[in-house]
C-alpha cells in the first residue's frame, strides 16, 4: 500500500508501494478471496491445465490458498511442484516434479521482474508453462516480456494508486 517512504523489494528496485501478500495470503478472507478470484481467472483462459507450482514462501503461500479455492469450487487442479532448497546443503531443488509435457502454470504471490516464476519455470524445462499467476502484478508488462508467456493477476499496482 502507498506508504509514502520508498522501500527496496526483493528486485532490487525501490518503490513506496509495499505489498505484504505473505501476511494478506495467511488471512483466512483475503486469501481465500484472492485464491478464488485467481482460480476464476485461471479457469477462464487456461482451463485444461491440471497442474501448478512456484518457489519460494510466496508461490507456496499462493499454492496453498489456490489448493482452498480448489477444493471449494471442485475444480480439477490435481498437484503441485515446489522448488525449494535442500535442508542438507540449501542447493534449490524440486518437490513433486510435473511429468514430461504436462501444461502448468507457475504462480506466486507479487510479480514485479518475475524472477520466482522464471526460476520455477527452469525447473521444469520437461513442460510446457502456459502462464505465470500472481496475486499482485506490479510488473506493467516487464514480467512477460522477461518469462514469454502471459502473467495473468487479480490485481496491478495501478489498482492501488490513487
Amino acid at each position: 500500500m502507498p506508504t509514502g517512504e520508498e522501500f527496496t523489494l526483493s528486485s532490487g528496485r525501490r518503490s513506496s508501494l509495499y505489498f505484504d501478500l505473505k501476511v494478506l495470503l495467511l488471512d483466512g478472507e483475503f486469501g481465500s478471496s484472492a485464491a478464488d478470484e485467481l482460480l476464476e481467472i485461471i479457469a477462464d483462459q487456461f482451463p485444461n491445465v491440471r497442474r501448478i507450482g512456484g518457489e519460494g514462501l510466496g508461490g507456496e503461500l499462493a499454492i496453498a490458498q489456490l489448493f482452498g479455492a480448489v477444493r471449494r469450487r471442485d475444480y480439477p487442479i490435481k498437484d503441485a511442484f515446489l522448488v525449494h532448497p535442500r535442508r542438507e546443503d540449501g542447493a534449490m531443488i524440486i518437490s513433486n516434479p510435473p511429468p514430461p509435457g504436462t501444461d502448468v502454470i507457475v504462480v506466486d504471490d507479487v510479480a514485479t521482474t518475475g524472477r520466482a516464476l522464471g526460476i520455477a519455470r527452469n525447473f521444469v524445462p520437461q513442460c510446457n508453462v502456459v502462464a505465470g499467476a500472481v496475486i499482485i502484478d506490479r510488473s506493467f508488462g516487464e514480467a512477460e516480456r522477461n518469462l514469454g508467456f502471459p502473467v495473468i493477476s487479480v490485481f496491478s499496482e495501478d489498482y492501488f494508486v490513487e
